[in-house]
């Protein structure tokens, strides 16, 4: 299984989309247009101020960094939304900023043998989910994981994964997550909503 490295990319110019809506969809290196690494996000939902909205918005819109705008050179190419409650903005989002809305998670890394991305984003917080004995939300990570993977080993390649808050409410289920990862060598990786998008996209397993 092929799994990606670890690299650093160069500084890049931004390029505003013919379409005029601001949103770079290629960068300038030495004055040749080069498209930008896609990014899949698989939320649980994407709504106003969920994690999935704020993370993925950081992608479309960029962020301020040290009291000036910065726009990762990275883009968000499709999503995926686990449940759609009535104040879903994935489709209306989707179709304004040119972001694929996938009906699951094998459609949103490329379709079946077939994983066309270079990050995954598993962004599950937030949604109608079982609460156990414990008062833990039964948030479905681990799942929604298990069907990346199953994605990676048709395909035949991996891509570094981001999940926002921790892997799992189970212990054991994320000893496995991370287990996984180890054995197919691609970069699993998981922060608060507070992220250096770079990061995301490039981290990588410790060896």
């Amino acid at each position: 299984m092929t799994g990606v490295q670890t690299c650093a990319l160069p500084i890049f110019e931004q390029q505003a989309e013919p379409d005029g809506d601001g949103l770079a969809a290629c960068w300038l290196q030495a004055g040749t247009p080069r498209k930008l690494p896609r990014v899949a996000a698989i939320n649980s939902i994407y709504r106003l101020r969920s994690h999935a909205y704020h993370i993925c918005g950081r992608f479309i819109h960029g962020y301020m960094r040290d009291g000036f705008h910065h726009q990762p050179a990275f883009r968000v190419a499709r999503m995926y939304n686990h449940q759609s409650p009535a104040d879903d903005l994935g489709p209306t989002d989707c179709k304004k900023y040119g972001i694929e809305l996938s009906q699951n998670v094998a459609s949103a890394l490329g379709g079946p043998g077939k994983v066309d991305v270079d990050a995954v984003l598993l962004i599950i917080e937030h949604g109608n989910y079982p609460v156990n004995d414990r008062g833990q939300v039964l948030y479905p990570r681990y799942e929604l994981f298990q069907e990346i993977v199953a994605a990676f080993q048709q395909a035949g390649r991996s891509v570094p994964v981001f999940v926002d808050k921790h892997l799992s409410y189970d212990y054991q289920r994320a000893a496995e997550m991370v287990e996984t990862a180890r054995k197919m060598k691609f970069g699993l990786d998981r922060k608060s909503t507070r992220l250096n998008s770079s990061h995301v996209a490039l981290s990588r397993m410790p060896s």
